[in-house]
């Protein structure tokens, strides 16, 4: 009896774990109508839009989904009044919570030795280094990443590169569709001028 109802809860554990989804932090959450957002945080500033109109972007100064974990310069863009990605270019504890509530990430460990001259002409071997984190969402059209990067510039210089995000692939696949689409109309469209200047040639 006692061994039934332990598997009973074993496999009760594992039902209920593997139907977490990770689709946002606290308050927000993926879906979500810009109004919803504006209601939640009022001093949210507006960005500028880099895809031709298609999406409306928002930044948190800093976002606090629980105490003692914070993102800084947290972006959330909306498409069809629907939150679709938020993320942060800046260094963040985050990661630390979801490995405690969402368990360990599949890490991609990469590195690549790159050669340069220094001052005195001396060929010197540095290494590019990445972290690339990634969860299980639940959800096969939603990915969150951490990933930390050094890279090294023409001089050899290491900069370090941080980058995490919880993000909608298919909705990123539609606005990419999209605005292919426009663009070809536009080629097609300035091609026609030329041509039509070209009558007389």
């Amino acid at each position: 009896m006692k061994r039934i109802l332990f598997l009973s809860m074993f496999l009760l554990c594992a039902i209920c774990s593997k139907s977490q989804v990770l689709d946002g932090l606290g308050v927000i959450r993926l879906g979500m109508t810009i109004n919803d957002f504006i209601e939640k945080f009022p001093d949210a500033k507006s960005q500028e839009d880099f895809n031709d109109g298609l999406s409306k972007t928002f930044v948190l100064d800093e976002f606090t989904p629980v105490n003692g974990y914070s993102i800084k310069e947290f972006h959330l863009s909306f498409f069809n009044d629907s939150l679709y990605a938020m993320y942060t270019i800046e260094p963040t504890n985050i990661y630390e919570a979801l490995k405690i509530k969402y368990g360990d990430p599949v890490i991609k460990h990469d590195k690549t030795p790159r050669e340069y001259v220094n001052g005195l002409g001396i060929p010197i071997i540095k290494e590019d280094e990445s972290f690339n984190m990634k969860w299980d969402t639940g959800n096969p059209d939603i990915i969150c990443y951490y990933n930390d990067q050094i890279k090294h510039d023409s001089h050899g210089k290491a900069n370090r590169y941080i980058s995490f995000g919880i993000e909608n692939q298919k909705i990123f696949q539609t606005i990419k569709s999209i605005l292919e689409q426009k663009k070809q109309e536009k080629d097609l469209k300035q091609k026609q001028e030329k041509l039509k200047e070209l009558e007389g040639l």
